[in-house]
């Protein structure tokens, strides 16, 4: 600090790499002490602790866009107040500036330098003067005056915050969504195993009136008339002691004067209740499974994309000349448990697509990134070639500078003179990209470039 201090230089800031809430000694070896803090100092009693509150000629609260602040910016100002006697100092004149520095052109960290300037000015006594921060030692023509021209209309930075407060649980959102759909999934997949075990009971019973497999029953078939009962006797099927066993199950079932089975009724009521229970999505699944499983388990699987036919074989050979698959579907016929095979996994290209967007994965290369990036464009393109030469496709990936990536064109400023060309590509022009992609197809499908 001593050795800048007998620079030519107009001022110097040092910052410390953080203290504790006694540690102050940084006071003593500066004339302007700042103290930058957050809200999160804990409660209010904290702040009884730290030092340079007391000691700090300027108190910035920066993070003003958190939760809290404003009740921070009230309890600090309360602690500057009782510190240093000052009851009777209006808020807006206690030197504690809330600011939003992560925001650009902040009002609050405007109004905070404003008043930077103008306490420097007043303390040490600045007086206007040319600045000495010339090139060669020779002063600079433009004056220092310690009044910056600055707009500070606004007083109080405004977060523009990129998540508003109603969406701060966006995360927990998504995940009980997530929690939601798996429960529906459940409950469908349970009354999609009744259904089906009340669908096999009715077609082992030998219903006339059985629809086919995720059809609703008719509403006349579930109406039972209004009509005394009576058990058939033994001679039409009521098994007695002595029988070995009954000739036929219809002497099982009570019915009534008409002859309906009540049983059957049960049934086909239980059936229906327990189907109306599924989403017309899942019916729909349902229905469509099997068109599906036989096309991932055939030979060759035709589809179509925009009206163009893709045929791809369902499996490979391996050396031992056994059929592999390239698709596994699950074998099992249980409705329930393809409700949720359907509903969590699903095949490839097929919602929610946790095997891939794609119903196949393409055969005619193997993954392949070609990764460069270094110095100039001509140096990579050099490397794109080497890289790709032989290939059946080309899948560039660019690696670029850190003067690229932000935007700088090249300049001989330090930091960014240094860093033209390293660990990335430097690309300034658009004729830096055509030298960079130079020699390459980019329309073609088998021709890649990701950055």
């Amino acid at each position: 600090i001593d050795f800048l201090k007998s620079q030519p230089y107009d001022l110097v800031i040092v910052e410390t790499a953080g203290i504790g809430q006694s540690d102050s000694e940084i006071v003593d070896l500066v004339d302007f002490p700042v103290y930058v803090m957050t809200s999160d100092y804990g409660a209010a009693s904290q702040l009884e602790k730290i030092d340079m509150i007391d000691f700090a000629e300027l108190v910035v609260l920066n993070k003003f866009d958190k939760r809290g602040a404003e009740d921070a910016l009230r309890d600090v100002r309360k602690q500057w107040k009782r510190n240093h006697t000052a009851f009777k100092v209006a808020d807006e004149d206690v030197p504690v500036y809330p600011t939003i520095a992560s925001q650009f052109n902040d009002p609050g960290v405007t109004w905070m330098f404003a008043n930077l300037c103008r306490l420097l000015r007043e303390k040490l006594h600045l007086e206007p003067s040319p600045s000495r921060g010339g090139q060669g030692g020779v002063a600079s023509a433009v004056h220092c005056d310690w009044k910056p021209q600055l707009d500070t209309t606004l007083k109080e930075p405004r977060a523009t915050v990129l998540i508003p407060g109603s969406r701060v649980r966006y995360l927990a959102e998504i995940a009980e969504q997530g929690r939601g759909i798996n429960a529906g999934i459940a409950h469908q997949a349970e009354y999609a195993s009744k259904a089906q075990h009340y669908y096999e009971a009715l077609k082992e019973l030998g219903d006339e009136k059985l629809p086919r497999p995720l059809e609703l029953y008719r509403s006349a078939d579930l109406q039972m008339p209004p009509t005394s009962q009576s058990v058939i006797p033994a001679q039409a099927g009521i098994a007695s002691p002595t029988d070995e066993q009954p000739k036929s199950d219809a002497g099982l079932r009570r019915h009534d004067e008409h002859g309906v089975d009540r049983s059957l009724l049960r049934l086909r009521q239980r059936y229906n209740a327990a189907l109306k229970e599924l989403s017309h999505e899942a019916i729909h699944q349902l229905r469509e499974w099997p068109a599906l499983y036989a096309s991932v388990t055939a030979d060759v699987n035709e589809y179509k994309v925009r009206d163009k036919t893709i045929r791809v074989e369902n499996y490979r050979v391996s050396l031992s000349h056994q059929k592999i698959p390239k698709v596994s579907p699950p074998k099992s016929k249980d409705w329930g448990e393809l409700v949720t095979f359907l509903g969590k996994e699903n095949l490839p290209g097929h919602y929610p697509y946790t095997g891939g967007v794609y119903p196949y994965r393409r055969s005619g290369e193997d993954p392949t990134r070609m990764f460069a990036g270094e110095g100039t464009p001509e140096r990579t393109n050099r490397r794109f070639h080497y890289l790709s030469q032989g290939g059946a496709a080309t899948r560039l990936s660019t690696a670029f500078d850190s003067v690229t990536l932000y935007g700088e064109d090249p300049a001989p400023r330090p930091d960014i003179y240094g860093k033209i060309g390293n660990s990335g590509v430097n690309i300034a022009t658009l004729d830096d990209m055509k030298k960079l992609y130079s020699g390459f197809d980019l329309s073609a499908p088998s021709t890649s470039v990701s950055m």
